[in-house]
């Protein structure tokens, strides 16, 4: 009610489709709403064709999915308004995996708490439509494993199979055909590995199994999965799990994750790896101050327990693919190699594990997450410059369970509204 004139305003509209989204759901900074269109006063403004967006995806069982636009070139983000969804088909739905193939999003597998089932259902969501479309299933239901995509191909590793043992296996997913297939297996099971690609290089770091994290590093070459070459170190600098990963380039970025320290080891074996030489298969309880405690399979009473320690970790180590030698100092001398590792990196602000990460331009976004010692997840989102080497606290997701997340981003492609089957009229209605 206007008080000064008396005179109601009142907003009327026809009836929408139920996937409809609301205008004010994707509106820019500038105000301007992609869903208008050019404007009626004979304003000749283009209609964008694409909207760049990132994703984070809640993978707690909220069914929340929430973006934020990104300038058309993908370099930097556009606006700090959070948009959020409700996807019926993540309610629920636990430790799954979301890949980006082309211009959908792929919701894999994962455990549905309701259900208390681990499944191997496939749905590809189709952003500019808002529809889900349900896909070829996996060989092996599995939640809890490492998912990338690369070379136009879907690629799973690990993961917790329907009976809670942990598996080695791995599947590649063609969308030509919609249909899995195995493609090998891994050294050993692992569960929450770290799985990324670049060109035709595609990786598996890290993960949990016996009890502990792990700090391999695998690479798939010639269809099957084996060690780094032996003359660069080929594990991670400690054990590690539910780290977020993102790429640069030929860079793979480690960042946070949990990490663990086995005592008995540590003071037996110091100096060692600690890789798979401490899987298990006795059972193991927890402890106060985030530790636990773990059967040894020796009978000797002074090694009949040892114990695990668990810690949320801020820093952040690289890995490049393909680095050149360096050059000869003499003629016929051998070429000095570089390190393709970089442990200096300075750390995160925040500790903390289950994050989403994501590269945009000259920055590496992470984005929620979990600490252990704290059991809070971690609401404010930091960025990493590539070019400065500092990190900055970024945004805030106050509304949203960000404990365990996944951050994608989508190319949306956009319909101008002449061209859209079912069209959402308004009109202003003043007396």
């Amino acid at each position: 009610m206007n008080q000064k004139s008396g005179v109601s305003n009142f907003f009327v509209a026809t009836s929408a489709p139920s996937t409809y989204t609301p205008l004010s759901d994707v509106t820019d900074a500038s105000g301007f709403s992609y869903d208008d269109g050019p404007a009626e006063n004979g304003s000749n403004r283009e209609f964008p064709v694409t909207e760049q967006r990132l994703y984070v995806i809640n993978r707690s069982g909220t069914g929340e999915a929430s973006y934020l636009l990104l300038t058309q070139d993908a370099r930097r983000i556009l606006s700090y308004r959070v948009h959020t969804e409700r996807w019926r088909v993540t309610e629920g739905l636990m430790h799954f995996g979301a890949v980006v193939l082309g211009t959908h999003i792929y919701i894999i597998g994962g455990f549905h708490k309701g259900r208390a089932v681990v499944l191997n259902k496939v749905f590809r969501y189709d952003a500019c439509e808002g529809e889900w479309t349900e896909c070829g299933s996996m060989v092996q239901a599995r939640a809890k494993f490492g998912a990338c995509a690369l070379d136009g191909k879907i690629y799973v590793c690990g993961g917790e199979r329907s009976d809670g043992k942990i598996t080695a296996s791995t599947e590649v997913y063609d969308p030509a055909t919609d249909t899995w297939s195995k493609c090998g297996m891994l050294l050993a099971p692992r569960a929450n590995c770290a799985c990324a690609g670049y060109g035709k290089e595609l990786l598996c770091a890290g993960g949990f199994h016996g009890g502990a994290a792990h700090n391999n590093l695998w690479i798939y070459e010639r269809y099957r999965w084996q060690e780094m070459d032996e003359h660069y170190p080929h594990r991670l600098p400690y054990n590690l799990d539910k780290c977020a990963i993102a790429t640069v380039a030929n860079t793979f970025y480690f960042i946070g994750g949990v990490s663990t320290i086995d005592s008995k080891k540590c003071q037996n074996e110091k100096g060692k790896s600690g890789g798979d030489n401490y899987h298990h298969r006795s059972s193991s309880t927890t402890t106060k101050n985030n530790t636990l405690k773990v059967p040894a399979p020796s009978r000797s009473p002074e090694r009949s327990q040892r114990i695990v320690r668990f810690q949320t970790q801020r820093r952040m180590f690289s890995y490049t693919v393909h680095i050149s030698a360096g050059e000869k100092i003499r003629h016929g001398q051998q070429p000095d190699l570089i390190s393709p590792w970089n442990f200096k990196l300075p750390p995160l602000i925040h500790a903390r594990h289950s994050a989403g990460a994501v590269a945009i331009g000259h920055k590496i976004h992470v984005v929620g997450g979990t600490s252990v010692e704290t059991g809070q997840m971690v609401q404010v989102s930091e960025t990493f410059d590539l070019r400065k080497g500092i990190w900055e606290e970024d945004f805030t997701l106050r509304k949203c369970d960000v404990s365990n997340v996944c951050c994608v981003l989508l190319e949306v492609p956009k319909i101008a509204p002449s061209e859209r089957t079912n069209k959402y009229r308004l009109r202003w209605v003043m007396w």
